[in-house]
């Protein structure tokens, strides 16, 4: 942190930059690699490919598991509200550090519907005080 953070403060409200929505209720965090990439690669590779070059590099520059494609990047990063069935990156918060004990909290919450789409913003709130140069975490697992 650059600065003090007060508990309940909101460190970050960030709009998602690669993000699926389904039909259904699926856990793709937990889904086989392989099976992600046959089910849903192409729409999220439409997707990928309507981004801007800056964001594309954005999402190339994050951490990845496997091989290092969009998909890999894609189910390392991204973060899920399964109530509505939408999984996106959120390019920032994908930058977090985890930790079990974690002094900030993040979540994905329904913000707004236009004709177009709905808009699901993640936010990050601190848990406890945060200090100066104290690092921000998160906790992947919930």
């Amino acid at each position: 942190a650059t600065q003090d953070i007060a508990a309940g403060t909101m460190i970050l409200n960030e709009s998602p930059l690669l993000y699926m929505a389904n039909e259904s209720a699926i856990d793709v965090r937990s889904m086989k690699f392989k099976q992600f990439e046959q089910e849903f690669a192409k729409p999220l590779l439409r997707k990928f490919k309507a981004l801007t070059k800056e964001e594309q590099q954005t999402v190339n520059g994050l951490s990845a598991k496997h091989d290092g494609s969009v998909i890999d990047k894609f189910l390392n990063n991204c973060l899920s509200n399964e109530a509505c069935n939408f999984d996106a990156v959120y390019p920032t918060i994908a930058r977090i550090n985890h930790s079990c004990d974690a002094n900030a909290l993040h979540w994905v919450q329904f913000t707004s519907q236009s004709a177009a789409s709905n808009e699901y913003n993640a936010r990050v709130i601190a848990r406890q005080r945060i200090r100066r140069n104290e690092e921000i975490c998160i906790n992947y697992l919930g």
